[in-house]
């Protein structure tokens, strides 16, 4: 995906807003030009001592209408700039957010929460200033540039070739220098901008445990030498930035100058009464004053570009999202009935982009409505995988995974209508508790969240807490230990109350009582759904329908608790790590 589709689509989508934005700005300088043009007459002709003041009453009308259209014209130009650049911002932001939500799941393998922060803030920010401080001000002072020199040409020759060179390097070469000057400090500090909002990303997520090994100050270090060299980056910029403000008022003096010049030779300048010189003078500064902050928008160029880039790397990696109603992640399936569902897997085989060995491979699998099964193994086995391709996260390689006879990665959102997910690190939001399990359902009322929560075996903790529901939960649920957190999530799930249920290693890191309690509660409480209990620990297994062991993305035996014990050794020694007090079947 190249970064122009980034910039030329909205363009051409706003292209009557741009070119209104750009007239009205250019017809606003021309405003300015025009308010100083009819000073400097109004100012000489009252110093000549006009035998009546009806002799000014036009250039002073002329004041007045230039000064009120100036206003008025600026005003409006930015509303309307203002107005396109948030539009653009909200298309990009809805842009972005449907690329990266079909994979959330997996966007964090290749972005940090640092980078996603700045490719939101921080670059969708810099493509927002675009518009507004680059490209509208550019074509303004275009159409004024072009307005200018005709109008100059149509007074005097020598005027034109005077001026037109001198607001030439204003408009042209000055920018050209400065883009040129400052495109790789820009980039370097867009670049350090970013290895910062990591760098802080990953802090706050890791504080407590950087507090606990006694190097936060190693991690202010980091950041402090960050911060320097940002702040060196940007020193060299600020003079670069003041040596070229320099350069542009010299040019500015130089074209005032040549306008005096010109004043003062009457042969070029035959007819043209001496009242009208200081006019000139005048609207040239004015004039040459509008040019002024081009060169400071170049700047800004490269890092619009690399922001861009960015986004276009992002999308070229994730997939378009532009033309949404080609997003398979939001069409979905035509209506079907999503009470009941069934799963088949026929075959599946599965590798990550950029790697030979197969995550999973042939993977056969059933499941009939309301039937619970235990996928079992160790840490890289190809559990995660298998819930992942189960969800429609990823399409299969080889073979297909259909949820009621369609493939899994095309029901887009609408997996949602069969299928919950509860896994090891249910997220709780700085929210109340009512919302909190209400996510699972937005139009529920009280009266079914606290069923959800009965069911659940939360509500005796919900009702101890200061406000009971109304009670506010702290960022990521800091007030509740670990088992009560996937006890709210669990109750989202019971809210929403799908067919299907995945649960990936919902008891990890819960001691015995808390995990056996929490799967117990779970069982009991999604009676007759389908159910997938990913994990690589046995408690509860005698409740799944079936069990299936899974050893380097391939299932090496299923069967029942029963059977398993009877017949597989490996799993009769994993019981047995399990529960050291239980005599397991000896053969």
């Amino acid at each position: 995906m190249k970064r122009r589709d980034w910039f030329f689509t909205y363009v051409k989508a706003y292209r009557r807003h741009l070119l209104l934005a750009s007239v009205l700005g250019a017809l606003g300088l021309g405003s300015s030009v025009g308010l100083m043009f009819t000073s400097g007459y109004l100012i000489s002709s009252a110093a000549l001592r006009p035998e009546s003041i009806l002799l000014l009453y036009v250039p002073i009308v002329a004041v007045r209408a230039f000064g009120i259209s100036r206003a008025v014209l600026r005003y409006v130009e930015r509303l309307v700039a203002h107005d396109l650049a948030l539009s653009i911002l909200a298309k990009m932001r809805s842009r972005f957010y449907r690329i990266i939500e079909p994979h959330a799941l997996r966007f964090h393998t290749r972005y940090n929460a640092g980078e996603a922060l700045g490719m939101m803030a921080g670059d969708m920010e810099h493509l927002q200033d675009l518009y507004v401080r680059t490209v509208i001000p550019a074509a303004a002072a275009s159409l004024l540039y072009a307005g200018a020199v005709v109008a100059a040409g149509m007074v005097s020759g020598p005027l034109a070739w005077m001026i037109g060179p001198a607001i030439f390097v204003l408009w042209f070469v000055f920018p050209l220098l400065s883009y040129g000057a400052l495109r790789r400090p820009s980039r370097h500090m867009q670049r350090w901008v970013r290895r910062m909002y990591r760098t802080l990303a990953d802090a706050l997520s890791g504080m407590g445990d950087l507090v606990a090994a006694g190097r936060q100050d190693d991690y202010l270090a980091v950041f402090s030498s960050l911060q320097k060299k940002k702040i060196d980056l940007e020193r060299r910029m600020n003079t670069a930035g003041l040596l070229r403000d320099i350069a542009v008022q010299l040019v500015i003096a130089l074209t005032v100058g040549l306008v005096i010049l010109w004043s003062g030779n009457p042969a070029w300048h035959p007819g043209i009464p001496a009242v009208y010189f200081a006019a000139f003078v005048l609207a040239t500064l004015s004039l040459a004053d509008a040019f002024a902050p081009l060169s400071p928008a170049m700047e800004a160029i490269p890092a619009h570009r690399e922001s861009l880039r960015r986004l276009a790397d992002m999308e070229h990696t994730w997939g378009r999202a532009d033309r949404p109603e080609q997003d398979p992640r939001h069409d979905g399936p035509s209506p079907v009935d999503v009470s009941t569902v069934e799963v088949v897997m026929d075959h599946v085989s599965f590798r990550y982009p950029g790697t030979t060995e197969w995550a999973v491979k042939d993977i056969s699998l059933t499941i009939p409505q309301g039937k619970k099964i235990a996928i079992l193994g160790k840490s890289g086995s190809g559990k995660s995988t298998m819930a992942h391709l189960l969800q429609g996260v990823f399409p299969p390689e080889t073979g297909s995974v259909l949820v009621n006879g369609r493939p899994a990665h095309e029901w887009g959102d609408r997996m949602t209508e069969v299928l919950s997910v509860l896994n090891q690190n249910p997220h709780i939001f700085d929210t109340t508790v009512l919302e909190n399990i209400r996510i699972g359902r937005p139009d529920a009322g009280p009266d079914e969240v606290r069923r959800a929560a009965r069911l659940a075996q939360i509500e005796t903790r919900i009702l101890s807490l200061p406000a009971g529901y109304a009670t506010r939960l702290y960022e990521s649920g800091d007030r509740l230990s670990g088992g009560e957190r996937r006890r709210i999530a669990l109750a989202r799930i019971l809210l929403k109350d799908t067919p299907w249920i995945i649960l990936d290693e919902p008891t990890a890191g819960l001691d015995p009582l808390t995990e056996r309690r929490l799967l117990t509660t779970i069982l009991a409480a999604t009676e007759g759904k389908s159910l997938v209990l990913i994990t690589h620990r046995l408690v509860g297994m005698e409740r799944m329908d079936e069990i299936l062991l899974i050893d380097e993305g391939r299932i090496t035996d299923a069967g029942t608790h029963a059977e398993l014990l009877e017949r597989n050794p490996r799993y009769r020694a994993w019981f047995a790590l399990d529960h050291p007090f239980v005599a397991a079947p000896r053969h």
